[in-house]
C-alpha cells in the first residue's frame, strides 16, 4: 500500500513544541509527495511564519474546524474531537497531535503522538502536573472546575482501536501513557521530538559562561517569573529570556511588570524574534536555563545544547533523559541560585567536560533519527493495511 492521503489533527495548533514535531512531520510527508490535510480549531501561524520560526517551507492544506460555541481551553479536545467524529474523515492515516483520543471514530487508521495523555492531565490530584507544590484542593483551582466536568468523559478513554500506533514523545510520557491507558508497554513507541544537530561538536571556547538565554512561550507553566526572580539574585549574570508572547498576554505584561517595578538591569526579555536572532542569542550565550515542572520532554533544553549551551533545568519530567548530569538539576529557586553560584568557580575545562557528555547525549534527538524512527512507524502503517 501507498499512502495516498493522510490527515492531521490538533486541537489548537500555535508556537510550541508540538509544532516543532509537527513541522518535521509534514516536512517528512512532503519528502513523500504527499501534501496533508490540517483540521484544527485555530492556528495563529502560516506556512510564512513557520519558516520564519522554525526555519522549515512545507506544504499543508489547512481546514479550520467550526463550532458556534466557545468552551474553555479544557475542553478543547473533547470538543474538537466530538467534531472531528462528525465529519466522516476518508485518509489512508490520521496523525492525531491533539494528546486525546476520547470521542474520535473507532474505524479510522490513527497514528497519536502524545506529547502527554490529557487523560492524565485531568485525572490528576492536584491542581497541575506543571505545579505539584501547589498545596490547594484541585476543585479550589479555575482548571480543577473545569476538569470536574470532563472527568467522567476521560475516565473511561482508552486507546484500543485496531488500526491505532502510539507514539510517546520520552519515556516520562510512556510512563504516563501506561499508568492511565490499559495499553502494553510493547504498543508504545518512543520517538524524541527531532533538533537539528550539527555534525561537529560546537566551540564553546568563545562562549560566555555569565550570560543565560531561556526559551519558550511566555506562560506561567514556563515560569518566566522564576527565571526573573533568579536573575535578580545573580547579578553577575545576565539573562535573556526569548519567549512567544501571544496578543494580549498578562503573564508577559506581570513579566516586563517585575522587571520594571524591581528595576532588574541584568534581565531582559525578548518576545516573538525571529529563528535568526534566537540562535543568535543562543549562540552567544553560555547557559540555558530551563524551569518548568514536569515537563513531557523539553525540546528547547536539547535546542540548547545543540547551539553550544549547558543547560541548567528543574530536576523532573522529561528534562532528565536530556541532561544527565545531577550538578545542572535543580529543585527550587535556592538550589538553583546556589548552583549557578558554584558554576561562577568553574573554569573553561569544568564546561568543556560537561559539554562532551551532554553533546553526545542529544545524538538521539537528531533529525535523522526521527526521520528513520517516523518511517519505521510509516512502514507499520502500510503493512497493517495489506
Amino acid at each position: 500500500m501507498r499512502l495516498n492521503s493522510v490527515a492531521i489533527i490538533q486541537n489548537k495548533i500555535i508556537k510550541g513544541g508540538r509544532l516543532a514535531v509537527l513541522v518535521q512531520i509534514i516536512k517528512i510527508l512532503n519528502e513523500m509527495d504527499i501534501i496533508p490535510d490540517i483540521y484544527s480549531l485555530s492556528m495563529t501561524l502560516n506556512s510564512d511564519d513557520i519558516s520564519k520560526h522554525y526555519g522549515e517551507q512545507i506544504r499543508f492544506n489547512y481546514i479550520p474546524v467550526k463550532f458556534n460555541i466557545k468552551v474553555p481551553n479544557r475542553w478543547s479536545i473533547l470538543y474538537f474531537n466530538k467534531r472531528i467524529s462528525l465529519m466522516n474523515l476518508d485518509y489512508d492515516l490520521v496523525i492525531n497531535n491533539s494528546n486525546g483520543s476520547r470521542f474520535l471514530p473507532m474505524d479510522l487508521p490513527f497514528m497519536h503522538f502524545i506529547h502527554y495523555p490529557q487523560k492524565d492531565r485531568v485525572l490528576y490530584e492536584k491542581s497541575s502536573i506543571h505545579f505539584p507544590d501547589d498545596t490547594r484542593l484541585k476543585l479550589l483551582t479555575r482548571e480543577g472546575f473545569y476538569d470536574a466536568f470532563v472527568r467522567r468523559f476521560y475516565k473511561y478513554e482508552n486507546m484500543n482501536r485496531e488500526k491505532e500506533i502510539i507514539i510517546a514523545n520520552s519515556e516520562f510520557t510512556k510512563l504516563a501513557i501506561l499508568r492511565r491507558f490499559d495499553v502494553k508497554d510493547v504498543k508504545i513507541n518512543i520517538i524524541y521530538p527531532p533538533i537539528k544537530v550539527p555534525n561537529r561538536k560546537p566551540d564553546i571556547k568563545h562562549k560566555d559562561f555569565k550570560s543565560v538565554v531561556s526559551t519558550g512561550r511566555f506562560s506561567a507553566m514556563k515560569r518566566q517569573i522564576e527565571q526573573i526572580e533568579i536573575g535578580s539574585k545573580l547579578l553577575d549574570y545576565t539573562f535573556n529570556i526569548i519567549g512567544f508572547k501571544e496578543e494580549g498576554s498578562k503573564y508577559f505584561e506581570q513579566c516586563q511588570n517585575l522587571i520594571d517595578k524591581k528595576n532588574i538591569k541584568n534581565v531582559k526579555l525578548y518576545p516573538n524574534i525571529s529563528h535568526e536572532k534566537k540562535i543568535d542569542l543562543l549562540n552567544l550565550s553560555g547557559l540555558f536555563i530551563h524551569s518548568t515542572r514536569n515537563e513531557p520532554f523539553g525540546i528547547t533544553s536539547a535546542e540548547a545544547i545543540a547551539n553550544g549551551c549547558i543547560p541548567i533545568v528543574h530536576n523532573s519530567g522529561g528534562q532528565k533523559e536530556i541532561v544527565t548530569f545531577d550538578s545542572l538539576r535543580y529543585d527550587s529557586n535556592e538550589n538553583c541560585i546556589e548552583l549557578m553560584e558554584n558554576l561562577l568557580r568553574k573554569d573553561l575545562a569544568y564546561f568543556e567536560d560537561l559539554f562532551d557528555v551532554l553533546f553526545h547525549n542529544i545524538s538521539k534527538f537528531n533529525e535523522e533519527t526521527f526521520r528513520n524512527d517516523m518511517q519505521t512507524v510509516l512502514e507499520k502503517v502500510k503493512l497493517r493495511s495489506i
